[in-house]
């Protein structure tokens, strides 16, 4: 599980919302000169991934219920079938034969015909052969 997070508003702003101008992140609020953040539409999820990664002092815009809580987001419970699914894959990869098990191969060979004269007929012929090494 993870940690919880408690979201708090020690000095609540008086200043009006609406009148504050537009921003790329919410509202820009000109008395405090910072932007505010309109958290009121956000899932308690996505408040718990927004301050993990936001340790810093943020302004915010909440409701009422967002606040002065424990923030809990459960970890994720595996389902039986997640858990067969992968006993069956890691069984499927660890029964396979492996490598080493292989019966060695022989060596391969590779035939050369060498002609002793450009001229020579069938009999003058010499066979060379070569291993190639494993």
């Amino acid at each position: 599980m993870r940690p919880e997070l408690l979201i708090t508003v020690p000095t609540p702003c008086d200043e009006d919302w609406a009148l504050m101008m537009p921003d790329t992140q919410g509202r820009y609020c000109s008395r405090c000169e910072k932007t505010v953040i309109d958290f009121s539409g956000w899932s308690d999820n996505e408040l718990y991934v927004f301050f993990a990664a936001n340790k810093k002092h943020v302004c915010g815009r909440f409701q009422a219920t967002q606040v002065n809580r424990p923030i809990v987001i459960p970890a994720v419970q595996t389902t039986r079938l997640s858990r067969l699914a992968i006993a069956l894959g890691l069984t499927l990869i660890f029964s396979q034969p492996g490598i080493v098990s292989a019966a060695p191969r022989p060596p391969l060979a590779c035939v050369f015909r060498l002609a002793l004269s450009p001229m020579a007929n069938l009999p003058g012929w010499r066979t060379i052969m070569f291993l190639k090494p494993q």
